[in-house]
């Protein structure tokens, strides 16, 4: 795969994700808890692979870049999804859900969306990636897509980083 197809796959999967937030905050305003559930689901499933490329091979690629500090926001910001996104689940896995519940899981989706959008800005700097780089970011995304783990399992069991806990 080429820098551009990369950077277009890149992108894409930025769009899915932020496809299926928007949608997961429509169902809660609408009070759909099972169609909610369902996003919920989806999205579970698109992060895991895609964080796991990001932090395994872009990353430390970007280090090469930017600041650590900027660099370990990213790594912060995936902390934050993550626990936002296990926050949803224990909220929507609830058999019964109050006003208070929806308004709390629609401010976790809100707070999620943001992150999503920023990322934009890191598509520019793959344009300047090498060729060999992007070959082994290719490589890694391969892998992480072929093993398929979703966020959680991912971050609980392959990721090399503690996660993050907030009250």
């Amino acid at each position: 795969m080429n820098q551009k197809e990369f950077i277009q796959q890149f992108q894409n999967e930025h769009r899915q994700i932020r496809t299926t937030l928007w949608e997961l905050l429509v169902s809660l305003v609408q009070r759909d808890i099972t169609l909610g559930r369902c996003y919920l689901k989806k999205l579970d499933k698109l992060t895991g692979p895609h964080f796991r490329y990001e932090e395994e091979t872009l990353f430390p690629a970007l280090m090469e870049i930017y600041d650590s500090m900027y660099v370990n926001k990213l790594f912060t910001d995936h902390d934050l999804v993550i626990m936002h996104i296990k926050k949803l689940c224990s909220t929507l896995n609830q058999p019964d859900l109050t006003e208070e519940d929806y308004t709390i899981a629609i401010k976790q989706v809100k707070s999620v969306l943001p992150i999503v959008s920023s990322c934009e800005s890191i598509s520019a700097m793959i344009e300047k990636f090498n060729d060999r780089l992007i070959e082994k970011l290719n490589d890694t995304h391969n892998k992480a897509y072929h093993d398929n783990f979703s966020l959680f399992k991912w971050s609980e069991t392959v990721r090399k980083r503690l996660p993050l806990y907030l009250n």
